[in-house]
């Protein structure tokens, strides 16, 4: 199956719903939009979510699109939603929504293309509520507990998430209630026997996950470092921004699972006195085999044998005899591949896809501008990678909606002290833009990050950047590839050439004046 690009979903849905959806309850509904006129995306591995209004009936819905889907997307959706159903009747559970998935739901370059509808959930996924509360023992403390209860009823019912990671998971009620979203990668009895369409999200997930793995069990990984990561906040809050944590992972990573003895963050969470132990109990699993995973619940308790451990993060070698008793090189693997902000050319080549972009800052751009019909100036902040004054950017988009929503210390906001700073950012790159500037008469090509928090952006250190730059893309690229239809080449993201040839983009996609 081909899928539409991103540029082909935002161009559908400025169509008249009536003519973009079969379904009568997304005909009645009005797109929510940024203050740019384009629809407001949120992204995910694979899939797009927008959300759809209905103001008559004072109902609001998200829309799922698909930028990937596994080949039998259709069979394992229908046994998930016969699942989740047999579930909440029988059980009451409010950890699931109902979801109405739609094999031919939407209309796009005149194909149809599959949807999933499901009411508007209100509240924070786990990343930005940890955001917000890291600092807060208490409130991680009830967090913790939640997500116990919520393993231990996975495990009950015999199924499986098979992605838990911060952003599938929503926080509402202050913390008092908890629920999973996106099931693409969902393990139910029904689907015993096949494949895992995906392998999760690569933070939360042992470094030896594969295929073949596609049980009850799948979710044992996640779990486990979710509690730990959570415990080591309860005790020092501080490793929050010394690990770097953001929406893609919390204190671990990837990179830590795959050689946990020259880790420095599994060094550092060994010198918590309380969870000592665990940590290298936790190091233990995953140096060992993914099948051979513990029931969480005995790691929770603190029922799994002790086992013997030295952390030594990796020296900087000073010599022939130091290179050969180092550990092996450790390699960043993101959780989406990793492109450098500074280069116009390979970030244009992402658009209408989701990567890991790390760049230097070199302008930030704030103030107040009429956007739309508004008749009152409205805030921004512009973050730039690159000069306007070479006739390409690429810039992070802090719109108004954003701003003014706000709650935190707008100290922490991206300013002028951010420049020639490092930072990270994971998030869709918009279709290229043409800007209109009286030294270009052709414009400025933008390529836009709009992001749906400011946590999104975070700082780093040099050496870290770097790290990161240097991380292996071929495993990603791997991962995120298996068992799905990838997307066709997203249109306009090959931008190179003369400015007449970089001029030809989609009318329909509405450009920024700044």
């Amino acid at each position: 199956m081909s899928l539409p690009t991103l540029e082909a979903y935002l161009r559908a849905l400025q169509q008249p719903a009536s003519r973009t959806f079969r379904d009568y309850a997304l005909q009645r509904c009005d797109i929510e939009r940024n203050t740019l006129g384009m629809p407001r995306v949120r992204s995910g591995n694979f899939a797009l979510v927008f959300r759809m209004n209905d103001a008559s009936a004072k109902r609001s819905y998200a829309l799922r699109v698909f930028t990937r889907v596994s080949k039998d997307v259709e069979e394992r959706y229908q046994a998930i939603a016969e699942t989740i159903k047999a579930i909440r009747e029988s059980q009451g559970s409010s950890f699931f929504v109902d979801f109405d998935y739609q094999a031919h739901g939407m209309v796009v370059n005149d194909q149809t293309v599959p949807v999933i509808k499901m009411d508007w959930n209100y509240g924070e996924t786990l990343g930005e509520y940890l955001y917000k509360n890291y600092k807060d023992s208490k409130r991680i403390a009830k967090l913790r507990a939640q997500l116990r209860e919520l393993c231990a009823f996975l495990q009950k019912m015999a199924i499986a998430h098979g992605d838990i990671q911060l952003g599938n998971i929503l926080v509402s009620k202050d913390g008092g209630q908890i629920k999973l979203i996106d099931y693409d990668g969902m393990y139910v009895p029904e689907l015993k026997g096949r494949l895992a369409s995906e392998l999760g999200q690569v933070n939360f997930q042992h470094p030896g996950r594969k295929e073949s793995l596609f049980g009850p069990e799948l979710d044992r990984f996640a779990f486990m470092s979710l509690d730990l990561s959570l415990g080591l906040l309860e005790h020092n809050a501080e490793l929050w921004d010394r690990t770097y944590s953001d929406e893609e992972g919390v204190i671990f990573r990837a990179t830590d699972y795959a050689n946990p003895l020259a880790s420095q963050t599994f060094g550092l969470a060994a010198q918590v006195p309380a969870l000592s132990l665990p940590t290298k109990q936790f190091a233990l699993m995953c140096l060992g085999p993914v099948e051979k995973l513990p029931d969480p619940f005995e790691f929770f308790e603190g029922r799994i044998p002790p086992g013997t451990l030295v952390f030594k993060p990796r020296p900087k070698p000073e010599g022939e005899a130091i290179k050969k008793e180092v550990q092996p090189e450790r390699v960043y693997v993101g959780s989406f591949e990793v492109v450098a902000a500074g280069q116009f050319a390979k970030v244009s080549r992402h658009a209408g896809r989701r990567v890991e972009a790390v760049g230097k800052v070199l302008d930030v751009r704030s103030g107040k501008a009429y956007f739309g019909s508004s008749r009152l100036p409205r805030p921004y902040i512009y973050v730039d990678f690159t000069a306007m004054s070479s006739g390409n950017v690429v810039r992070i988009k802090l719109l108004p909606e954003i701003l003014e929503s706000f709650t935190g210390e707008r100290r922490l906001l991206p300013n002028d002290s951010w420049i020639g700073k490092w930072v990270t950012v994971s998030e869709v790159i918009q279709p290229i833009q043409y800007l209109s500037h009286p030294s270009f008469p052709l414009g400025i090509g933008e390529a836009g990050i709009v992001v749906n928090d400011p946590f999104q952006v975070k700082i780093i250190s040099a050496e870290e950047a770097a790290f990161r730059l240097k991380g292996n893309n071929h495993l990603v690229r791997r991962r995120l590839g298996t068992r799905m239809t990838t997307r066709e080449v997203p249109a306009g993201s090959r931008i190179s050439g003369s400015p007449g040839q970089r001029r030809n983009t989609d009318a329909l996609i509405r450009l920024s004046k700044m």
